[in-house]
């Protein structure tokens, strides 16, 4: 069961859930992200190091990919290498939600469920800025489930329609979990 914490899915449990599947997710998303540069977000410092590693043991793919969090000591030599081009992409706990700027992200990995639209707002929102050759921004989301088959995280709308009132479908999601 997936806790909640301040409002906020439990990142523990999330983590716990997840580490178990990285390869797997890793495998699934690489083939949609090969040529494109990318950010994953994870719930924990621990999955963003895993999703690195095993983007770096794909041997059908070239992607090259890098871990980042608030505590590195280097991270800022890390994001200015990834803004350079140095590698494809970057995977991160909570660091590159808001005030990152790279225009070249050109695809987003959802690897870090949320209860909050604003912030599944902000992570996408990474990847929508407008770059020359820039066509579009590939979003990867993935249709977590609990233990119990119930959706842990429903599609979001990020924007509304004029008139509809927004259905909140993280507060549907945790009612039916009992969160």
């Amino acid at each position: 069961k997936i806790r909640t914490t301040a409002g906020e899915f439990n990142a523990g449990d999330l983590e716990e859930a997840i580490r178990p599947h990285v390869q797997e997710l890793v495998n699934e998303a690489a083939p949609y992200l090969e040529g494109r540069r990318f950010l994953v977000f994870t719930p924990d410092v621990g999955s963003a190091d895993a999703v690195a590693s095993a983007f770096r043991s794909l041997r059908r793919y070239t992607i090259r990919c890098r871990s980042v969090c608030g505590a590195d000591a280097d991270r800022a030599e890390t994001v200015a290498r990834f803004k350079a081009g140095e590698f494809d992409g970057l995977a991160n706990c909570n660091l590159l939600t808001e005030g990152f700027d790279e225009p070249s992200v050109d695809a987003i990995v959802m690897l870090r469920p949320t209860r909050s639209r604003s912030l599944f707002v902000q992570m996408v929102g990474r990847g929508l800025r407008l770059y020359p050759g820039k066509r579009n921004c590939r979003v990867i989301g993935f249709n977590w489930r609990t233990f119990e088959g119930k959706e842990l995280v429903h599609p979001v709308r990020l924007w509304d329609e004029p008139g509809k009132p927004h259905p909140d479908p993280y507060l549907k999601a945790a009612r039916e979990l009992g969160v």
